[in-house]
């Protein structure tokens, strides 16, 4: 959604609603909050384990943000990439002339690495956070139904700014933890939820269609909101469409996680941070490019991405942790 959203910017693509970017944003974020919950509950913590949990996220993170910050860096000294900032990165701060040991240090970043950023203060926060309703002393189904209160107060307290507002990196927290209470849920209410297929099959195509409201030209005009600074909906639809698909049965699990689309996310990463360089450079170089041509060169840089930088790092980090895990 977000690379489309860029690539509508761009012309390459007919464009649909400006926002298309910002709800993809809301997905990734709830779909990370999910799989930390649905993958860690489970789990009994201990200090010495959220040291090999925080050790594994940065060796998934960092490595690559890394290498591509320093290659945005670079671009930024050769040729003029505030061309395509304001396509890439609709807020107030513009390059050149960019602080790019902001972006280094994750205070800040340009274009769509803002996001890396917010998703590393959440790998922060959320041990705590799970640690806490680890603690309490209430049974399993009382901590989902705590986690999702807290969730809407989060929502309705801390507002997301505008898009061309400055923002502060923990506004998004409650996104996250939007995600997250959606996998409470499922780890505690899964027997009890499963049993009606039925509802969840219906529930999965009808969020998908309220996304496709959301992101076809016109739709916000007619609710009269702005999708960024009110992600209350979005949120909520998008929390409830990733715990149907799981609770809905192989049927869309199959769907969302065919071969195509298992090899999009073990990239997407990669596809993500590294579709703006591209971008950008066709946009100096050859804005008059065939779209399949950008689109296949983001897909084939991707590509080499994961396999020589990403996946081993992921592979070291994983070692490292054992190794902190098991001295």
């Amino acid at each position: 959604m977000v690379i489309y959203a860029h690539s509508a910017g761009m012309g390459w693509l007919p464009p649909l609603n400006p926002q298309i970017g910002g709800l993809g944003v809301v997905l990734f974020f709830t779909l990370s909050g999910f799989l930390m919950a649905y993958l860690y509950t489970p789990l009994q913590f201990s200090l010495r384990y959220w040291k090999g949990f925080l050790i594994r996220r940065f060796f998934r993170i960092y490595p690559l943000f890394l290498f591509l910050t320093l290659i945005a860096w670079h671009l930024s000294t050769v040729i003029d990439i505030s061309i395509a900032s304001h396509l890439l990165r609709p807020r107030t701060r513009e390059l050149p002339g960019y602080d790019f040991t902001q972006q280094l240090l994750l205070n800040d970043a340009w274009a769509h690495f803002w996001t890396i950023p917010i998703e590393i203060r959440f790998y922060l926060i959320f041990p705590i956070y799970a640690s806490v309703l680890l603690l309490l002393p209430l049974q399993t189904k009382y901590k989902a139904v705590l986690s999702v209160l807290f969730w809407e107060i989060l929502l309705c307290l801390v507002p997301i700014p505008p898009t061309k507002a400055p923002h502060h990196p923990w506004q998004y927290m409650s996104i996250f933890m939007g995600g997250a209470s959606a996998g409470y849920i499922y780890f505690s209410f899964s027997k009890e939820l499963s049993r009606m297929k039925y509802m969840w099959n219906i529930i999965v195509p009808v969020c998908l269609i309220a996304i496709a409201l959301y992101a076809w030209p016109g739709p916000k005009q007619v609710i009269g909101v702005n999708i960024r600074p009110y992600t209350f909906l979005p949120s909520h639809i998008f929390a409830l469409m990733i715990l149907a698909c799981v609770l809905a049965g192989r049927k869309w699990v199959y769907v969302f996680a065919n071969p195509i689309s298992r090899f999009l996310g073990r990239i997407s990463y990669s596809l993500y941070l590294i579709h703006g360089i591209i971008f950008v450079l066709f946009d100096a170089y050859w804005h008059n490019a065939t779209p399949i041509i950008p689109l296949g060169c983001t897909l084939l840089a991707a590509s080499i991405t994961y396999y020589t930088i990403e996946k081993p790092f992921i592979r070291l980090g994983h070692r490292t942790s054992n190794a902190a895990l098991h001295p």
